[in-house]
């Protein structure tokens, strides 16, 4: 179990669980999530295997060469008149399903959940947890929804007792027509395989006919700092470096073990970025103070005759409003709407010259102050004796804030 745990925190980077905890990452899960449990008769659940085998012995089907798909075929076509049909077989096999640890899926942030399985071992997972779970789950026939909300399910292949139908997937003609479909869920997979970070459980990716365009257009991705991981108890040697090939990490792993060591080094994760923001809060404090910022004007205070402005001289429009600054404030707004679309964290350098007494400081204070009408917020450089660029860097991580450095070439200090 060290060696397993070593492994794991070889991978996990503090930068993949931040990416987790912001809902960048996608879990795709596989039979082998389900590994374990049991149906409403008490059944284990079966493997592509012994599902095969089951489906031939019911259905007095010989032929040993049949694989799934071609058996599903056969059955939907010359199915006896006295057995069950396919969908009420699957049904039965895969409904009213036990869980054990799957409800530790839903203490990270996915941005989807997708599964290849159709039974409903996560529903019954969500709807027995300690604390309510709020899910919706979906076919691949179901009309989009993007919902911030909610844990949203999407069963690719078919969900048992779903309404009004399961849409299964699994004879040939049922790959043949989920790939082909226009429905929208497998186009979104498709577009968010290849490029978005995924944590991908309990499957080899193999045979999946319909997700099969998705994962033709894996390329290496060994450059990226957010890895689509595997997460296996064994994988044959083939199949394992093509994956590698294509920039895959691969864990070898159970499920469950893997999902502890994630939670264990989640929260571990979180409670430091509590502890970190706290002390860059005080910091930060010590360094900057907010607009609008209380008033210290001195009674002999006049902006008229060239005291240095205040931020009641702005608010009360004492200053005159030149081209510059109208520039200036459009310049910026225009910035930090475009920022605000972009996944990476982006700075942005302003810098105003100009003469002394030329109207620098009432400017850009004028900008900043308009800024902070619109909702953004804004922070004055305090100039201390000692500045702590570790705690401005913490305090304005992930955040959209607009820091203003006035008399800068007065005071020196290193900033990169």
């Amino acid at each position: 179990m060290q060696q397993a745990e070593e492994r794991f925190n070889a991978v996990i980077s503090s930068k993949i669980l931040d990416a987790i905890h912001g809902s960048q990452y996608y879990l795709l899960i596989g039979a082998g999530a389900s590994f374990g449990e049991k149906n409403s008769s008490g059944n284990f659940l079966p493997g592509a295997k012994g599902l095969l085998e089951g489906m031939k012995s019911y259905y007095d089907i010989d032929d040993k060469e049949l694989q799934l798909q071609q058996t599903a075929d056969i059955i939907n076509e010359i199915r006896p008149i006295e057995k069950q049909s396919l969908d009420d077989y699957l049904t039965n096999v895969f409904s009213g399903c036990t869980y054990s640890w799957q409800n530790i899926i839903f203490d990270f942030n996915w941005n989807i959940i997708w599964t290849l399985n159709i039974d409903d071992v996560l529903e019954t997972a969500a709807n027995n947890n300690s604390e309510k779970i709020h899910y919706k789950s979906y076919t691949w026939k179901d009309a989009y929804a993007n919902e911030q909300n909610y844990f949203q399910i999407v069963h690719l292949h078919g969900q048992v007792g779903h309404k009004p139908t399961s849409d299964f997937v699994f004879s040939t003609t049922q790959y043949a027509d989920a790939f082909s479909s226009n429905k929208t869920w497998h186009h979104i997979f498709s577009d968010t395989f290849p490029v978005k970070p995924y944590i991908i459980l309990g499957s080899t990716l193999s045979n999946e006919y319909d997700l099969s365009q998705a994962i033709s257009k894996l390329q290496s991705r060994l450059d990226n700092s957010l890895p689509t991981i595997l997460i296996l108890p064994d994988l044959n040697s083939y199949i394992e470096q093509s994956l590698i090939k294509k920039g895959i990490i691969i864990l070898k792993m159970p499920g469950e073990v893997f999902f502890r060591f994630l939670r264990k080094k989640y929260l571990q994760n979180i409670h430091t970025r509590k502890v970190e923001s706290t002390a860059y809060d005080f910091l930060f404090g010590q360094q900057f103070e907010k607009i609008p910022f209380p008033k210290r004007i001195s009674a002999t205070h006049d902006f008229y005759a060239g005291h240095e402005p205040t931020i009641q001289d702005i608010i009360e429009y004492r200053d005159a409003i030149i081209d510059k600054t109208v520039e200036l404030r459009n310049s910026m707004l225009k910035s930090i709407n475009l920022d605000s679309t972009l996944d990476e964290d982006t700075t942005r350098l302003y810098i105003v010259e100009g003469l002394p007494g030329s109207g620098k400081t009432t400017s850009v204070m004028r900008t900043v102050f308009e800024l902070t009408q619109k909702g953004h917020e804004c922070f004055r450089f305090l100039e201390p004796e000692e500045t702590d660029l570790e705690s401005i860097i913490g305090f304005c991580s992930n955040k959209t804030l607009v820091l203003l450095f006035d008399n800068i070439g007065s005071y020196r200090f290193s900033m990169q």
